[in-house]
């Protein structure tokens, strides 16, 4: 540049925008995390509620048509399982994920606050570098939950910060926090992280190689579905309750039968009689004798 000028802002992204929908049937809970996202993905477009019965490329089509590019799709089933699918549009992949241990800004009431429509600073931990899975699924919460610089929508500062952080129990984790300034103003003392909510946990289950349809390039082999765990502990109680059953046909079937006591055969016999007292005949003899 020329000296003594200052440098040109860096260029605006290019238009970017997340569509945010959720399917029919959704409960109270899922609902309010889909009001949390609105709060603070400034770059989003709502759209109706989608049948669940839907094939999930038709979130791709809606997409294309709204101008969007990454698409977050909230999915209910049967009411109380949730499911998040995250897909970039229109070339994919997409990653669909298992909801878990969902808590909303309302019910957690945590002392942090940001400003609506601040940008916010978008963290993982190491753990992503370390699969392809997770390398995937970094770049697509990058496209869907960091705010393009100079968004019509946002504000030219940053207040918060959103965190994705990958367990060993295959699980990835999602918190937001506000940064608060250090009281004395100094810029070397590191800024107070204050949670603000939702947090919610993300179990991957499978990936796409195109825009939520295609083929399956990676399944977790560890993931058991909800219908799979119902089975499950159906089946322990099954077999939980047979073992009861035959326990106690055992139990009334056992021979009721005393043994012979060997203390019986020292002091006496049921009688009366001590065992060692010498045999005086039967009690009708006794009497023909006194008679």
């Amino acid at each position: 540049g020329i000296p003594g000028m200052s440098a040109p802002p860096p260029p605006a992204h290019p238009k970017h925008k997340v569509l945010l929908v959720t399917s029919r049937g959704v409960n109270e809970r899922i609902r309010h995390l889909h009001v949390d996202l609105q709060s603070f993905l400034t770059h989003h477009k709502s759209e109706n509620k989608i049948d669940a019965k839907a094939e999930p490329a038709t979130i791709a089509e809606i997409a294309e048509m709204r101008n969007c590019d990454v698409a977050l799709y909230l999915e209910a089933r049967k009411h109380i399982h949730a499911y998040l699918w995250i897909g970039s549009v229109p070339g994919g992949p997409t990653v669909k994920f298992q909801l878990h241990n969902i808590h909303t800004m309302a019910e957690l009431k945590m002392p942090g606050n940001c400003v609506q429509g601040a940008r916010p600073v978008v963290s993982f931990d190491a753990s992503f570098d370390a699969s392809p899975t997770l390398q995937i699924s970094k770049e697509l919460f990058k496209q869907a939950f960091a705010v393009p610089y100079r968004h019509h929508k946002s504000l030219p500062f940053t207040d918060h910060v959103i965190t994705f952080t990958a367990t060993p129990d295959g699980l990835i984790h999602f918190r937001m926090f506000q940064a608060v300034p250090p009281e004395s103003g100094r810029k070397d003392e590191q800024p107070t992280l204050l949670e603000i909510g939702p947090r919610f946990s993300l179990e991957p289950i499978f990936v796409l190689d195109g825009s939520f349809s295609g083929n399956t390039v990676w399944r977790n082999p560890d993931y058991v579905s909800p219908s799979q765990k119902t089975a499950g502990r159906r089946e322990e109680l099954s077999q939980e309750q047979t073992r009861r059953a035959e326990a106690k046909t055992a139990y009334d079937q056992r021979d009721r039968t005393l043994e012979a006591d060997e203390v019986d055969a020292v002091f006496g016999d049921i009688a009366g009689r001590p065992s060692w007292l010498p045999d005086t005949g039967s009690d009708d003899e006794d009497d023909d004798e006194t008679m």
